[in-house]
């Protein structure tokens, strides 16, 4: 009897940080090499948001952002991203702008008043009041020209060294600096196009992001984003569901699944991927989308030059894996189960039990994988270079420092741009230069 689907673990890919050297494990990569490239400026005075009530445990975190922690090994902020870090963690408390659920934008508004170029504003504050207000915080500080940093009430009482490491590092990447970079070329000359969507309860539109990647050999690497509103006329009729507007890591699977079947007009398909290969001088275009190809846009594409490989990645399906051989019985991050009926088919797992010489991360269960499907293959891609490529863009999220990324950067952040551009009731996100670091 022929397997149903033919098995490959990929390798878990490296990244490269400070000196050239490199490390499959971006936290371990920054504790001991330090970044790509440091940030820009010499001295970092950041703005400080937060309920009055997380004061002191802020403060303890702070101190493990500024300070050197002996038990893992992080050198404290000023050694490891050449930039001196102002508040110190000596005045944390001086600096610290007190907010409630009711003035929060307004302080926020207030706060990058003062700021400067490439400024960054920390928010601390409960789970349930950043979710809430998430994508408005973000495009009020796209709008103000800072970065926002936030840090959850629930991250303040669990693993605070590691916790304050993620958070230094980002703040560090969100001022200009370059945490990691790919150690091997993505795939040399390519453009990898992001496209997912987003659905607004209270206006019932519907939008959608578009991430551009742009692998130079692996020497220089663009990542822009922009978002776009589907008009009445283009949008299809939505039924009553229930309604819950995205999340801070723009992962909302009510979200997906209202906006499964979605698909650009022909004209508009075409022009937009017409546009952004004209901007960039690659050989291959690969363009991931969120919900099934249209055959409307598979015929689109061949009006653009070169015609683009598409992609299909569907996160909301019904396959589950396990490892019988494993402790855990979960399967390993890089998993790739090709279907043998199907070539243009595959299960392929993102998440899982991780493998290295410095970090074996376990999972309990059985993650979810992805659903693989190609509507367009000029190029003749085999589904494992597809497959590389995806794994080598989780890698990309600079937002995390875990081994283990869910997401490629393509879906993940042109879903928050398409999220952002719900709530600009001013309809200026195109207008407004999106670089990656306005998003993570």
């Amino acid at each position: 009897m022929t397997e149903m689907f033919r098995q490959t673990r990929l390798e878990e890919p490296f990244v490269r940080f400070g000196g050239g050297l490199r490390a499959r494990n971006p936290r371990y990569g920054i504790i001991q090499y330090g970044p790509y490239a440091p940030t820009p400026d010499q001295e970092l005075h950041v703005g400080v948001l937060g309920e009055s009530r997380l004061l002191a445990a802020s403060q303890r975190l702070w101190s493990s952002v500024c300070d050197p922690q002996a038990m893992t090994g992080y050198k404290g902020f000023d050694a490891t991203f050449g930039s001196h870090l102002k508040p110190t963690s000596a005045d944390w408390a001086r600096d610290y702008t007190p907010i409630t659920a009711v003035n929060i934008r307004e302080k926020l508004v207030d706060k990058a008043s003062t700021m400067g170029k490439r400024g960054v504003i920390v928010i601390i504050g409960s789970d349930d009041l950043i979710e809430r207000n998430y994508s408005a915080l973000k495009l009020i500080g796209l709008h103000s020209g800072v970065r926002l940093q936030f840090v959850l009430e629930s991250t303040l009482y669990r693993g605070l060294d590691y916790t304050a490491i993620g958070v230094a590092t980002a703040i560090a990447t969100k001022a200009g600096g370059t945490p990691w970079f790919p150690d091997a070329p993505i795939s040399p000359l390519s453009l990898f196009v992001g496209i997912g969507f987003s659905f607004d309860p209270f206006s019932r539109s519907i939008y959608y992001g578009v991430l551009e990647v742009h692998d130079q050999f692996g020497r220089f690497l663009t990542i822009k984003a922009d978002a776009y509103k589907l008009s009445e006329t283009e949008a299809p009729v939505y039924h009553e569901e229930e309604e819950d507007f995205g999340s801070p890591e723009g992962e909302s699977s009510n979200d997906e699944q209202r906006t499964k079947g979605l698909f650009i007009p022909s004209e508009k398909f075409s022009g937009l991927l017409s546009d952004i290969s004209k901007k960039y001088e690659a050989s291959s275009i690969i363009v991931h989308k969120s919900a099934p190809f249209n055959p409307v846009e598979v015929l689109a594409a061949q009006k653009v030059e070169p015609v683009p490989t598409m992609i299909h990645l569907e996160a909301q399906n019904p396959y589950r894996c396990f490892d019988d051989t494993t402790n855990n019985v979960a399967p390993s991050r890089g998993l790739l189960l090709e279907d043998t009926e199907n070539v243009g088919r595959a299960i392929f797992l993102t998440t899982g039990n991780v493998h290295d010489v410095r970090i074996v991360q376990h999972r309990l269960g059985t993650p979810k994988p992805w659903e693989l499907n190609i509507a367009n293959n000029p190029n003749q891609l085999q589904m494992k270079d597809i497959a590389t490529q995806m794994l080598a863009l989780t890698k990309l999220d600079w937002n995390s420092l875990s081994p283990e990324v869910r997401n490629p950067v393509t879906l993940k952040y042109s879903r928050v741009a398409a999220q952002m551009a719900a709530h600009d009731k001013l309809a200026q996100m195109p207008k407004l230069a999106l670089d990656f670091r306005d998003l993570i």
